[in-house]
């Protein structure tokens, strides 16, 4: 028997096939919020085709005959096997960036449907959007976001809407602005959970997917998106900071540098968050830390010996964190039959991004997306080429704070975990959000595939929405 979907739900409703957890997978996920490392799924025997790879199962016989083979064509997964000609100077190396794009927008807005714009405010979407801008004199673009959004780690936020509106407005663009709630944000997380089957990754999932529920009620089908400009042109600091400060300190395991860069749940932390029982059976995450190290590997192979070291960080960010995101795009829009499209994320480019110096896309401590800012100075207003990431922000740490009940009394998680440890972080979610919102995804997970035995005290009525059978 042969099963295959593009996503897991058709599969787990077979006759044939019962739902298992795969610890391993689950372990994967609280450590990089990924849904599917590698070929790793979180239901045992459930395994995932990677990007640029095709199966070949062989049925002329009595045993199934499976033979991977791997394209070597995916931009984001693999170095582009075209590099093009680059030019000697920094101005015509710019100038280069900005025809790509120019040319690569034109390519996507090629639709026999209503198209859009996603504008977050930041760089990517307001080159996205200014090149679209000068095709469709009548551009829709929209936005998500938390008003009044209170501190994160005692850092202020940005009004979520303020920029967008200015460039809007500079654009004359007709522009709408979908505002999240609290209420609104658990409930569509419970009901994404439900249609997806597997647990949300990033808590901006949530506001990609109520804006192409606005932008498909006003009649677009198509809509234009910013991912990709950070993983291709140097734009996470915050991750590539630390690269280079660890490439100076010797750059020893570059894969475990990866995975702790983006750790939310730490590998060093699960010896006391898993049961004994638990962790023994995941022989210390072995199995992440390997795929970790395994990738960064891969990522590095065939490049140049001269190349910075830093662009193979760089070039693992696209191998591994783009293909999360285009996956996330693609499942918060099609939930709303929305096609998000991504002229960043295109093959040509990232043939072109790949073939820049590093010093053209970041350079230490903070000097992020130069090619970009550089490529369109004059066009992008000032105060938005020095904006950092934005993509649809939501205050969530706050938002869960009523989640301790949901946490506590999950016996899913009660299983999986330290009794104490799962005490802990129920007691002050908001406290422990790192921890909390891996934990209440897989709650709710496991709640629609091995339902378990009710919170007691619902406490605010927005947590009944989370808890929700689907």
């Amino acid at each position: 028997l042969v099963l295959f979907a593009s996503e897991p739900v058709p599969i787990l409703e077979h006759p044939a096939v019962t739902p298992e957890p795969d610890l391993l997978g689950i372990s994967a996920y609280l450590t990089t919020i990924r849904t599917v490392l590698g070929e790793r799924t979180m239901f045992e025997g459930v395994r995932a085709l990677p990007p640029g790879r095709v199966i070949q199962i062989d049925l002329r016989d009595d045993r199934l005959t499976i033979q991977h083979h791997n394209l070597g064509l995916d931009a984001p997964t693999t170095t582009p096997t075209t590099t093009p000609a680059i030019a000697d100077t920094q101005p015509e190396r710019f100038a280069m960036v900005r025809e790509s794009l120019h040319e690569s927008v034109n390519a996507h807005l090629r639709a026999d449907v209503p198209t859009c714009c996603l504008l977050s405010g930041g760089l990517d979407s307001a080159i996205i959007t200014t090149i679209t801008r000068d095709r469709h004199h009548d551009l829709r673009t929209y936005c998500a976001g938390a008003p009044a959004a209170k501190s994160i780690d005692s850092q202020p936020q940005d009004d979520d809407f303020l920029h967008a509106r200015v460039l809007a407005n500079q654009l004359g663009t007709n522009h709408t602005e979908v505002p999240i709630t609290r209420e609104l944000f658990l409930t569509r997380w419970s009901e994404m959970v439900a249609q997806q089957g597997v647990p949300l990754s990033t808590p901006n999932e949530v506001a990609i997917n109520e804006v192409a529920r606005q932008l498909r009620a006003d009649g677009c089908i198509v809509t234009l998106s910013g991912e990709g400009a950070d993983e291709l042109f140097g734009g996470y600091d915050h991750t590539l900071r630390p690269a280079a400060a660890h490439i100076a300190a010797g750059n020893d395991d570059p894969g475990l540098f990866q995975l702790t860069s983006i750790t939310w749940c730490p590998v060093e932390s699960k010896p006391q968050l898993f049961s004994r029982e638990s962790w023994a059976r995941l022989d210390g995450d072995a199995h992440l830390t390997n795929w970790f190290a395994s990738e960064f590997e891969a990522t590095a192979q065939h490049q140049d010996p001269h190349d910075n070291p830093l662009a193979d960080h760089l070039r693992f960010q696209r191998r591994v964190n783009l293909t999360g995101l285009l996956q996330r795009l693609d499942t918060a829009t099609m939930l709303a039959s929305v096609e998000g499209r991504t002229p960043f994320a295109d093959h040509r480019v990232a043939s072109l991004a790949e073939a820049l110096p590093i010093a053209d896309r970041f350079i230490a401590p903070d000097h992020t997306k130069i090619a970009l800012r550089e490529a369109f100075s004059g066009t992008i207003p000032g105060s938005i080429l020095q904006l950092p990431k934005a993509s649809f922000p939501l205050p969530f740490q706050h938002w869960i704070d009523g989640l301790g009940c949901t946490l506590a009394n999950s016996a899913f998680l009660q299983d999986l975990l330290a009794q104490d440890a799962l005490a802990l972080i129920a007691a002050d979610p908001t406290k422990h959000w790192q921890f909390s919102w891996p934990l209440a995804n897989l709650a709710l997970w496991a709640e629609q595939w091995w339902p378990s035995r009710r919170c007691s005290d619902s406490g605010r009525g927005s947590e009944v929405a989370l808890i929700s059978e689907p």
